[in-house]
């Protein structure tokens, strides 16, 4: 005579066969699922962003500010970029303060569109604004507006000798 917790345990041990099994599979399965996600996300070539480029002003063709991550130099960010960029800046200045943490920008013109996509994918390029024509009158509109009443425009010096 068969014993009852013999009986018993052995379904208990097939079941968790199949569930070892399955979860086995299971966590097979996704992990090749997530393998296959992180892959395609890094087989994506990295572009810097585009800032300003779809806004109401009318765009300068050809003419963008780049701003590179810190440590990243004109001329390591020239090799990258297979070209002298130096030949299409018109300014540029390197910033050290905290917030900055040593970027250069640089303005530059002249730049194509394949000569931007080379730009956009060097990893060393943190952001890429493009330059805009924007309406004068509207700009002091807003200036002024900013600025507050005119008699807050007024020096310190000036309400010390209202005073007087």
């Amino acid at each position: 005579m068969v014993s009852r917790s013999i009986l018993i345990s052995l379904p208990i041990t097939v079941i968790a066969i199949i569930l070892a099994k399955a979860t086995k599979d299971l966590s097979r399965c996704m992990f090749k699922i997530g393998y296959h996600k992180i892959t395609a996300y890094f087989d994506h070539p990295y572009q810097a962003y585009l800032d300003n480029c779809d806004g109401p002003a009318e765009l300068i063709h050809g003419e963008y500010m780049v701003k590179l991550k810190p440590g990243h130099s004109l001329r390591s960010h020239s090799k990258a970029i297979g070209t002298d960029i130096e030949k299409h800046i018109t300014s540029h200045r390197d910033h050290n303060t905290f917030f900055d943490m040593e970027s250069i920008f640089y303005d530059a013109q002249g730049i194509g569109t394949e000569l931007l996509m080379r730009i956009r994918a060097d990893p060393g390029v943190y952001l890429i604004g493009c330059n805009t024509v924007e309406n004068l009158d509207d700009f002091l509109s807003i200036e002024m507006e900013s600025a507050g009443p005119v008699h807050s425009l007024r020096t310190a010096d000036e309400d010390v000798g209202t005073l007087l």
